[in-house]
């Protein structure tokens, strides 16, 4: 037991010399600074701190500003600045190089063609809403640029209304010439054109009247008017349809489908080459007593008639005769009732005709 106190003694030493406490020392625990909690809707009496956050807030806050990209359509001159179809152009990217594609739509016993040429795109009467609709949306078109009603007559404008109801139009072409209101059967005809023209003029689509003469470029395609005249005819409406010639390169095409045989010494009167690969044929097939000489003079290699299913006496014995003769016999005739809808497709040298059936 006499050693005790001295291993204590050489305990003691040791742990001063590590630095240890002592074990009856009492170790101070270290300094924690609290953090200030500040809950969201906590204000500080001087407001400060709220003051400081809404610095920050401001301070960092950007403005972003829609980029402003260039009208590429910027600088073209208008189409609303005359009634002219020659003046003016559309907004949209000229293709010269895209083919011409035409469509002889089966509207049933009514008329209905729509051409495109790259952008453009132009539905050229509507007799009947529901089959020019459908093909409407089935080539995916979302805008029209020019409609047209070639003539006071149900069977090209009775579906026009509901086209314009369900497209945008940036123009809209007529003759400005309604049916002879003293001609009973042409009465109701003149009240729906009336009411077409009443809803062109609410939708604010600009009015172009074609004649017989003017011209209208885009994307490389000549639309050719041929008929009206200068003064309009009147009377019958048919007498002062709009008559058009499509033309690219060595592709042209005969739209004859809205006026009647009489009309023909007029069009071949006019100076303009009716030589044409493809050519739609006078109102429905109607018959006449003498062969139609614009026809015979120019044989087409395509002729299409626009007829309804189960029409009597449509298309005429005697116009079925005549393209059977054998100075048509290189002349291929489609018709709507029996091919369907009609397509004719040209890159401008070579053409080709197809039934989409």
């Amino acid at each position: 037991m006499k050693f005790l106190p001295a291993a204590f003694a050489a305990l003691t030493v040791l742990l001063l010399l590590s630095g240890c406490a002592m074990p009856w020392e009492q170790q101070k625990a270290p300094e924690v600074k609290p953090v200030p909690v500040v809950t969201k809707n906590e204000t500080p009496l001087n407001g400060s701190a709220v003051e400081k956050n809404e610095t920050v807030i401001k301070k960092n806050k950007t403005t972003i500003k829609p980029v402003e990209r260039p009208d590429p359509y910027a600088g073209i001159v208008p189409r609303n600045i005359s009634e002219n179809i020659a003046d003016g152009q559309f907004r949209i990217t000229e293709q010269p190089a895209a083919s011409v594609n035409m469509y002889v739509i089966n509207d049933g016993h009514a008329d209905s063609i729509f051409v495109t040429k790259g952008d453009f795109k132009m539905l050229v009467d509507a007799g009947n809403s529901a089959q020019a609709l459908a093909f409407l949306e089935s080539a995916g078109v979302k805008r029209l640029n020019v409609v047209v009603a070639t003539r006071d007559y149900p069977g090209a404008i009775g579906g026009l209304s509901d086209v314009l109801d369900a497209y945008p139009v940036d123009e809209f072409w007529e003759n400005g010439v309604q049916s002879n209101p003293s001609l009973i059967s042409l009465v109701p005809a003149s009240t729906q054109y009336a009411e077409l023209l009443a809803k062109v003029k609410e939708k604010g689509i600009t009015v172009k009247h074609p004649q017989a003469g003017d011209i209208m470029s885009v994307s490389g395609m000549d639309v050719i008017i041929l008929n009206p005249q200068t003064p309009r005819l009147k009377g019958n409406p048919d007498n002062d349809a709009i008559v058009m010639k499509l033309s690219f390169n060595s592709f042209c095409a005969l739209l004859l489908n809205p006026t009647v045989q009489e009309r023909e010494t007029t069009l071949m009167e006019s100076g303009e080459s009716l030589q044409c690969d493809v050519v739609t044929y006078y109102k429905h097939g109607e018959g006449r007593t003498t062969p139609p000489l614009l026809i015979a003079n120019n044989p087409p290699k395509n002729v299409i008639i626009s007829v309804g299913e189960n029409t009597d006496r449509l298309p005429s014995a005697t116009t079925l005769t005549w393209l059977g003769m054998e100075s048509m016999k290189d002349t291929k005739v489609w018709r709507t009732d029996m091919d369907g809808t009609i397509r004719a497709s040209s890159d401008g040298f070579y053409t080709d005709v197809s039934a989409m059936k």
